[in-house]
C-alpha cells in the first residue's frame, strides 16, 4: 500500500510509466499506476487505466475502479464495480 510521503509519488509514477513503456500496458502495471494517480488524486486518468487493468479481473482492481468512479460522482458505475469485487471475493 502506498502511506507515508507523498513526495514520493511522483517519482514512483515515473518508474512505473517506464517498465509500462518497456514492457507494456499489462494489467498489474495498470493497475499499480492507477493506485498512484488516485493517490495523487487525479482519479479520471486512474479510472481509465483500472477499467484496462480489470480486463484480468480481481477483486481489489475493482475495488480500486470504484474508488476512482466514487471520487469523480459517478455512484452508478462505481456500485457496479463494486459488486464484481465483491463476486470476485471482496469482503
Amino acid at each position: 500500500a502506498l502511506t507515508g510521503d507523498k513526495t514520493s509519488y511522483p517519482e514512483a509514477l515515473q518508474a512505473i510509466e517506464q517498465a509500462i513503456r518497456t514492457l507494456g500496458p499489462q494489467s498489474d502495471l495498470l493497475d499499480t499506476r492507477g493506485l498512484l494517480l488516485i493517490q495523487l488524486g487525479d482519479f479520471a486518468k486512474a479510472e481509465r487505466d483500472l477499467a484496462d487493468a480489470v480486463l484480468i479481473p480481481s477483486a481489489s482492481k475493482y475495488f480500486r475502479l470504484a474508488y476512482a468512479q466514487f471520487k469523480q460522482g459517478k455512484t452508478d458505475e462505481a456500485t457496479a464495480a463494486i459488486r464484481k469485487a465483491r463476486q470476485l471475493g471482496l469482503k
